[in-house]
């Protein structure tokens, strides 16, 4: 049964610039990308740090502060530019607190790093007093489009499969995707080298390459432009193109977003899910999540499930780490979460924000980040075993931050069944006795 939201979710932070990426670093910090661009509006273009915290400051508050909040504790100036798309992995162990950032930035893709946990100081721009942070260091650029006028990226994303070295995908305006390696930027930090991409080819000429990801695999790429292809990456060849089934005609719907789902490593099909928005905006409009399978051996597709979201438009999309779920954001500021498999609604939240969503994010449940403490979690094959803490969200079954352009970082969860306690049981069960041991006491007396 879906968890319905009729209140306004509660707001965890309030945005000091107009921001449009969000993404998770580690367990206890969210990272958000934006600004006013080149224009002299006095509004700043920066990335910003918050800290998850139940708690304005580190005291005990008594359950003062009942809700997860974020508080600001870094913040990295872009400059005249706006970061419009933004992601990030770790590049250390989770206690190092070392990720490696790409963020779009007008026609450039600009590389951050952070180098280890901090403390903010005291009197900077920041959220007083001191709180746990990252120290963030530019590591380089490299011209990410080359379109002759209105040159932008517009996505970047991370290769997150074993494959080596690190790689990481751009696309934008011109057309093109261009994967490079990651890691370099990292081991060779000289800014006069000039950086070529690993592999660069046309998905649409001269049109706009909307959004990209890695298939799980790491020998696929799916892209969204025009149509939804998919591409093999070594060879720099399209393998398919998304067919159209009755429920997404292409002449109604056209595709925002896609996403891979690891929902069987086992299976030789790689699964995604892609949202789709009418192509003519009206009262009658809806948008709708599907969930396909691409054979790579015989170069077939299988839509397995197509589900109506809303009398809306998508606006972002993002999927859990184990991906079994699915969160999206819409025009007019709802808020959704979906099982993966069924497309199944588990939350809803019409209208939580009043602007369009920019970006959702899932917060994790465990923390990762104390190696000396907590249970051990057992490797999947891929990954070393670890050690974990119940994380800031813990008490929750779903987490989601989301962003909107009204400037607000809302939080909205689902908690875990409520189930009869042992005591509870018993205690029912004694009253239903005794009131049938009165009855038969009254019965037998009279």
């Amino acid at each position: 049964m879906a968890w319905s939201k009729k209140q306004k979710p509660p707001v965890m932070a309030t945005i000091s610039i107009p921001a449009y990426g969000i993404k998770t670093l580690g367990s206890r910090h969210i990272l958000l990308g934006g600004g006013g661009g080149a224009a002299a509006t006095g509004v700043k273009n920066e990335l910003q740090l918050y800290l998850l915290t139940y708690n304005h400051f580190a005291k005990i508050g008594g359950g003062q502060y009942k809700n997860l909040t974020g508080k600001k504790t870094a913040t990295v100036d872009t400059g005249l530019r706006a970061t419009m798309n933004l992601d990030a992995v770790a590049i250390g162990p989770p206690d190092s607190g070392r990720y490696l950032i790409a963020a779009g930035q007008d026609d450039l893709c600009v590389f951050y790093e952070t180098c280890g946990f901090d403390l903010a100081p005291d009197g900077s721009n920041v959220d007083s007093p001191s709180q746990l942070s990252l120290r963030f260091q530019e590591l380089n650029k490299v011209k990410s489009t080359e379109a002759a006028s209105k040159s932008y990226q517009l996505c970047v994303r991370f290769d997150r499969s074993p494959s080596k070295p690190l790689r990481v995908a751009t696309a934008g305006t011109d057309g093109y995707v261009r994967i490079w390696d990651a890691i370099g930027f990292c081991q060779n930090r000289d800014p006069t080298i000039e950086r070529k991409p690993l592999k660069e080819f046309m998905v649409e000429d001269k049109k706009d390459v909307t959004q990209i990801d890695f298939s799980y695999c790491g020998s696929m790429l799916l892209t969204v432009g025009n149509d939804v292809n998919i591409w093999h990456i070594s060879t720099e060849k399209k393998l398919q193109a998304l067919p159209e089934i009755p429920a997404l005609l292409n002449s109604k719907y056209k595709c925002r977003t896609v996403r891979f789902v690891n929902l069987n490593p086992q299976s030789k099909r790689a699964y995604f899910v892609a949202a789709h928005n009418c192509r003519i905006r009206n009262s009658k409009q809806d948008c709708k999540l599907s969930l396909w399978a691409f054979d790579q051996e015989k170069g077939t597709f299988s839509s397995l499930v197509v589900k109506e979201v809303d009398k809306d438009a998508v606006s972002s999309l993002t999927v859990s780490n184990c991906s079994s779920m699915v969160a999206v954001g819409t025009q007019t500021g709802g808020v959704f979460v979906y099982d993966t498999r069924s497309l199944n609604v588990l939350y809803s939240a019409l209208e939580a924000h009043s602007a369009f969503v920019t970006s959702v994010e899932f917060l994790p449940r465990r923390t990762f980040d104390t190696p000396s403490m907590g249970r051990i979690e057992q490797s999947n094959g891929n990954q070393s075993a670890q050690t974990f803490l119940p994380g800031v969200t813990s008490e929750s079954l779903i987490s989601v931050v989301s962003l909107s352009i009204d400037q607000q970082l809302q939080l909205h969860s689902v908690p875990f069944p409520q189930g009869i306690s042992t005591i509870g049981y018993w205690m029912k069960a004694s009253c239903w006795l005794f009131s049938l041991y009165i009855l038969l006491w009254a019965f037998l007396i009279y």
